[in-house]
């Protein structure tokens, strides 16, 4: 199966940008509750959680499928993205974080990015999903090819 390409619409990234202080809090507590180095964000868009660990000290990098999220991503922050789909992840790393994108993946592929997860860290993955019904770019794409009948 093929990654889902489909264009993020610039404001709805910029959007994004008011969870930048609740990304922060996030790193903190990583950083206080965990022993890591080496960190791997998986759908980094434009790096939000990466920021705040790299000003930690830790080494960060990024995977994410959106070119037009990834052209957001901060100067010293873009040279540690790769654009990329997740199974061409490779690499060994402390912490793998997985933030909000499994509603932007076809179901099919669940199992194929928790796989993965697993398969990149040595030690801890940090992951979180969606609430039922907040939507996503697969969500949005199968709801408008679903009949309401």
């Amino acid at each position: 199966m093929r990654p889902n390409t489909e264009k993020f619409k610039k404001e709805d990234i910029i959007e994004r940008e008011k969870f930048k202080k609740d990304y922060k809090i996030i790193a903190k507590s990583l950083s206080r509750r965990l022993s890591f180095s080496t960190v791997l964000d998986i759908g980094c868009a434009q790096g939000l959680l990466m920021e705040p660990l790299h000003e930690c000290g830790y080494k960060v990098r990024g995977i994410e499928v959106s070119e037009d999220a990834a052209s957001l991503l901060s100067e010293k922050m873009s040279s540690r993205v790769s654009i990329c789909d997740f199974k061409d992840a490779t690499g060994s790393f402390d912490l793998v974080c997985c933030v909000e994108v499994t509603e932007h993946i076809e179901p099919a592929r669940s199992e194929e990015l928790v796989s993965k997860l697993c398969t990149l860290s040595e030690r801890y993955v940090y992951f979180t999903a969606a609430q039922p019904g907040q939507g996503g770019a697969w969500t949005y794409k199968r709801a408008s090819t679903q009949s309401l009948d």
